[in-house]
């Protein structure tokens, strides 16, 4: 249907007497990624809507002057190389002013700017709470048990360790004898995974905090051992290490291995480098080649790429710690990330496959985002502001620009 231009002047005709529904406006939007200027403006020249401009006026947004938008219509260039888009604006503009302010504020990817979208009134240092999430918790002998907000106290057992969900939402794994140590426990391997849109916190048998993001993993044992502490970590996760001189704490993740004490940070190994950012105490990381020690504010960041000289395969940077660990609070800071990478987070939190791509344009976002922001309003924004892309169910395809 939306490939047909009879049908999208309908749409389009509706939008304009604020008669659309959600899903037409959502069609619409649609619709109108797949035609170039031109093609708009002569189905918005070909529509003659009944236009009650007292309703108009009396919406909660402002209405651009007709000088205004007739200026930025007259200097908004095509897509098409050396050409101009013309639009007949006495039939368009009461349209253009409304469809630009819905689709909220834009930004340009190649000059970011910021984006602000208020979060439900709550702080936005507060973390995001996830007693509302669920993970999936593998026991020892393979099976494994869903958990979400339905369980309440214990879970499970493995040797002489007790598997609790808290009324905070936490999972708790606590030891029954606190002064001995069970052989046949410490052999014992239990793995937390959580899907894309969910987060999850876990108490270690050591008293360690650990909060896995979306599509995230991670695997230790029921009982550490008086010698170490290990862990194998698949995507990324805040870290929050109880203090024991005697038993470092040790993380493997991607191609790195981290060696603490007690201390906070965050391990990013969601892409081919393992990014480590330390918030407070001191750090270690290594590879096969490399070892660097972190202090307070720096991230580390560990390749694949072989060592030469001048060349590490450990580089060490000052971190915006505010920024690397805004994934858990309730506003998410970008802040002039590469688009790909963007979208890549944003198919993680609403769980889409993202298809084509090598069809994203390069460019850098940056934006404060609600960790509540309705979908729609993000594509919205990406459509808003050129990218041209399908939404199939859970499925965003991209595809070229039309020429």
């Amino acid at each position: 249907m939306i490939y047909q231009p009879e049908y999208m002047k309908a749409l389009l005709k509706k939008h304009m007497e604020l008669r659309a529904s959600p899903s037409e406006i959502e069609m619409l939007m649609l619709g109108l990624d797949l035609y170039d200027e031109e093609e708009i403006a002569r189905m918005l020249d070909q529509t003659n809507p009944d236009i009650n401009f007292e309703e108009h006026q009396s919406r909660q947004w402002e209405t651009p002057s007709f000088r205004t938008l007739q200026r930025r219509i007259n200097k908004k260039r095509s897509r098409k190389a050396g050409s101009v888009v013309k639009i007949d604006f006495t039939r368009a503009a009461v349209f253009i002013g409304i469809f630009l302010l819905t689709c909220l504020t834009a930004w340009f990817f190649r000059s970011p700017s910021k984006l602000l979208i208020a979060c439900g009134g709550l702080s936005g240092d507060s973390e995001i709470p996830t007693g509302v999430y669920s993970c999936s918790l593998m026991l020892n002998n393979g099976c494994s048990i869903f958990i979400d907000s339905t369980y309440k106290g214990p879970v499970t057992k493995e040797g002489n360790t007790e598997i609790m969900r808290l009324t905070s939402g936490e999972l708790f794994y606590k030891r029954a004898d606190l002064n001995s140590l069970s052989d046949t426990t410490q052999q014992m391997v239990n793995t937390i995974t959580t899907s894309a849109g969910d987060q999850y916190q876990v108490i270690l048998p050591d008293g360690s905090r650990v909060r896995l993001n979306a599509a995230s993993s991670i695997r230790f044992p029921v009982e550490f051992s008086a010698a170490g502490r290990v862990v194998t970590l698949e995507g990324e996760a805040f870290f929050d290490i109880k203090s024991n001189k005697t038993a470092p704490f040790y993380i493997y993740a991607g191609n790195a291995e981290i060696r603490a004490l007690g201390t906070s940070f965050n391990v990013n190994a969601y892409s081919e480098n393992t990014i480590t950012t330390l918030l407070s105490g001191s750090l270690e990381v290594k590879n096969n080649e490399d070892s660097v020690r972190l202090k307070p504010g720096q991230e580390a960041i560990a390749g694949f790429a072989p060592a030469t000289k001048g060349n590490p395969r450990i580089t060490v940077h000052t971190a915006d710690t505010t920024k690397t660990i805004s994934w858990k609070k309730v506003l998410r800071i970008y802040e002039k990330v590469p688009l790909k990478a963007f979208l890549s987070d944003i198919a993680r939190w609403y769980n889409l496959e993202i298809q084509h791509t090598e069809c994203i344009p390069d460019g850098v976002i940056s934006a404060t985002l609600c960790y509540e922001t309705p979908l729609s309003k993000i594509l919205a924004l990406l459509r808003a502001n050129g990218l041209r892309f399908i939404r199939e169910g859970r499925k965003i395809v991209f595809c070229p620009a039309r020429k």
